[in-house]
């Protein structure tokens, strides 16, 4: 792995005294690190506020990518996984791509973040931003407006007595699926609002039939882009082998769609869309986490778009398996360098020695190709299943198949990375309401510790760890 040569200016402040501890040269006070800066920094931004500004300044400096390289170093030493990483899951960003470089993993972009991304150019279409831009005119007088409210509510209540009235959604810039949830519920109260703007005066202009039929259109195309958001963003079952068949499956229900299209609106933003996945998407089956991952899903292992791509990932796992059965084979093989007396005496060959050498000699391409072939003709108990399901029975699959040994190994690595940093963002979350205004004294130890349990709870509770 290449060194990092740049070195984190929280140290300065801090004398080492062993592996464990170190002390604070602004207070004397020993604190236990853990290899890394994490209790340092916490120390520093906890008791001398003074110096915070310039440690920020340090931990970003002006080449953010080494020193990001450096801090997740640190982390990982600390957690002692450093060299037991596949990949890292990040943005597209050039500073988290570069990090990645530096610390000699692979990166895999976040297939979350590049959905956002695709549908954020379609959604900029003139067109489309007269429409979402009423729409979120609509949203904001209803929301200000108390007596907007009621009428709303009450117009709701007559249409129907049982139900609870809807509230309108509030679109946020950052998330492409707000304004799907925003346009989808306008669109599901479209005659109550259109009624309800009309009879109260300083009310925004509803949509016109063209714009609605536009509109009723655009959300058709968003909601397939839902569905694989939600597939792809859990974390109780591989989502990075879902990520190909699921590029796939957009273009083919673009071309369902596309059918079914009236307006030029709605024509006009399905070609944008299918023109941004094109550029933005289509890397995902050429990337190797990717396909490998779907390959050795064994559900999913057919969800190429296109057949050299599928041939591409078997030639990888090929590859990764004869790099494994020849390690295995190595450290299987009885060293005799140990042996009392190896060194002056020469052990005599025997009668039948020559049957030995005219053993073939194992050929490690041959096995591998025999075990994918063998994994090949094993078929999943439940490939009718529903996808969600599919999805979670691949690490009873490969727990189930031990004879497929060693490929067994490479599919739960490759299974284990996650497609997006949904996870993680998902964790920021959570440690936001841990350390909430009411429990602002806690240490950062304790926030960790708490965050931890908090996600791997499941994992103590059934006692698999």
């Amino acid at each position: 792995m290449p060194k990092v040569k740049s070195k984190s200016i929280t140290r300065n402040y801090f004398e080492k005294i062993d592996n464990v501890s170190a002390k604070c040269k602004l207070c004397a006070k020993v604190i236990k690190v853990g290899g890394g800066t994490s209790n340092m920094l916490a120390h520093i931004k906890r008791n001398h506020p003074q110096a915070t500004v310039e440690v920020d300044r340090g931990q970003v400096g002006d080449q953010p990518g080494e020193n990001l390289a450096e801090i997740m170093t640190d982390l990982l030493t600390e957690w002692k996984i450093l060299g037991k990483i596949s990949a890292i899951v990040t943005d597209n960003g050039t500073t988290m791509v570069k990090m990645c470089n530096l610390l000699g993993i692979r990166h895999m972009p976040c297939f979350a973040h590049t959905l956002n991304l695709t549908l954020d150019d379609s959604m900029k279409l003139s067109q489309v931003e007269d429409i979402t831009n009423k729409c979120k005119a609509i949203v904001k007088f209803f929301k200000k407006s108390s007596v907007g409210w009621r009428a709303l509510k009450l117009a709701q209540k007559e249409r129907n007595p049982d139900s609870t009235p809807l509230k309108l959604i509030q679109e946020v810039s950052t998330r492409w699926n707000s304004t799907f949830y925003m346009m989808k519920r306008i669109l599901q109260l479209s005659d109550i609002l259109a009624l309800v703007c009309r009879k109260l005066d300083q009310a925004p202009d509803y949509l016109t039939a063209s714009e609605e039929e536009a509109g009723r259109e655009v959300i058709n195309i968003l909601e397939i882009f839902e569905e694989a958001t939600k597939l792809v963003s859990a974390d109780q079952y591989p989502t990075s082998s879902l990520v190909i068949p699921l590029i796939c499956g957009l273009f083919e229900k673009l071309n369902t769609i596309e059918i079914c299209l009236t307006t030029d609106i709605g024509k006009m933003f399905h070609s944008s869309v299918r023109r941004n996945i094109s550029s933005r998407l289509l890397a995902y089956e050429t990337r190797t986490v990717s396909q490998m991952a779907t390959y050795l899903h064994p559900v999913l292992r057919t969800g190429f778009r296109h057949p050299e791509n599928m041939q591409s990932a078997k030639e990888l796992v090929r590859k990764e398996l004869s790099h494994n059965l020849k390690d295995c084979a190595d450290s299987s093989m009885p060293s005799t360098s140990e042996q009392p007396g190896s060194s002056t005496e020469q052990k005599k060959p025997g009668l039948l020695d020559f049957i030995k050498q005219r053993r073939p000699n194992t050929n490690l391409t041959a096995s591998a190709v025999n075990i994918l072939r063998m994994y090949l003709e094993t078929d999943p108990q439940n490939e009718e299943a529903e996808i969600t399901k599919a999805a979670e029975s691949a690490g009873a699959f490969w727990s189930s198949n031990k004879h497929l040994a060693p490929l067994n190994t490479i599919a739960l690595k490759y299974l284990a990375i996650p497609a997006t940093s949904v996870p993680s963002e998902r964790m920021f979350s959570k440690s936001g309401y841990v350390l909430s205004s009411r429990r602002s004294r806690l240490q950062a130890d304790a926030v960790d510790q708490i965050c931890f349990i908090n996600q791997n709870y499941d994992l103590l509770e059934t006692g698999k760890v």
